[in-house]
């Protein structure tokens, strides 16, 4: 179970990394908790995934970002990144979010969403005021 989330403070601003391959099949062995579970998000939300996992086939909108080389994070990430931009209002720093995969759906039109972009997203807008992506 890799951890791939960290934050460190350069002049001030408070630079946030966040895994967004936290729950994933890629790079997991299939008994890896974290696979299973995004193993479970696919087959819940892609009717595609018995064939192909790959697949956005018939899936519209924001619904294409469940496919297997697409992930998200875990409810102990979620938790971390609302803690640590905590710390950074109190401190009345800045926040600066960096992602490997879009956080916001106006961002993209393909499959690389994060799975869960609406959690992200919903931690960040309650620090807006601290936060940049």
């Amino acid at each position: 179970n890799l951890v791939g989330y960290h934050s460190f403070i350069k002049h001030d601003v408070c630079f946030i990394v966040i895994d967004s391959y936290d729950v994933t099949m890629s790079q997991r062995e299939e008994t890896c908790k974290k696979y299973q579970r995004a193993k479970q998000i696919l087959e819940e939300n892609n009717p595609n995934f018995s064939r192909n996992i790959n697949s956005p086939e018939g899936l519209t909108g924001v619904q294409r970002r469940f496919v297997a080389f697409n992930g998200g994070l875990d409810k102990p990430q979620l938790e971390w990144l609302d803690r640590t931009l905590e710390t950074v209002r109190n401190k009345k720093q800045k926040a600066i979010i960096l992602s490997h995969q879009p956080i916001h759906p106006k961002s993209t039109k393909g499959p690389t969403l994060i799975w869960n972009y609406d959690e992200v997203l919903q931690i960040l807008r309650k620090y807006r005021k601290n936060v940049a992506l």
